[in-house]
């Protein structure tokens, strides 16, 4: 379905964000859109953002963004995409992201 439906419904924004969910939206919708917008209003490039992202659904914002995380439950393509791996949602992946980075004290 998420081949098929793209090519018969091209005003679509279709996207898997689990294995066994399909997200479907207008073409216009996306979290990189909602980033957008939100660098906009600040004056801020996409090279001073950072984002994370554990599925199918964040790769369009992880590709955007300057600086992309994925989380540790993300799956492999997800992960090999992103400029780092922190731990799973569970583990507190993005707190210690931020942490080891340096980001936050």
């Amino acid at each position: 379905m998420a081949e098929e439906l793209p090519e018969k419904f091209p005003g679509l924004h279709i996207v898997l964000s689990a294995p066994h969910l399909l997200e479907i939206m207008d073409k216009s919708v996306s979290k990189a859109g909602g980033i957008k917008v939100m660098l906009e209003h600040f004056g801020l490039g996409a090279e001073e953002s950072l984002a994370f992202g554990d599925n199918y659904n964040d790769v369009e914002m992880l590709e955007l963004c300057g600086r992309s995380v994925a989380m540790g439950n993300a799956p492999e393509a997800v992960k090999k995409l992103a400029d780092a791996v922190t731990l799973t949602n569970e583990e507190d992946g993005l707190a210690e992201y931020l942490v080891s980075s340096g980001i936050i004290g």
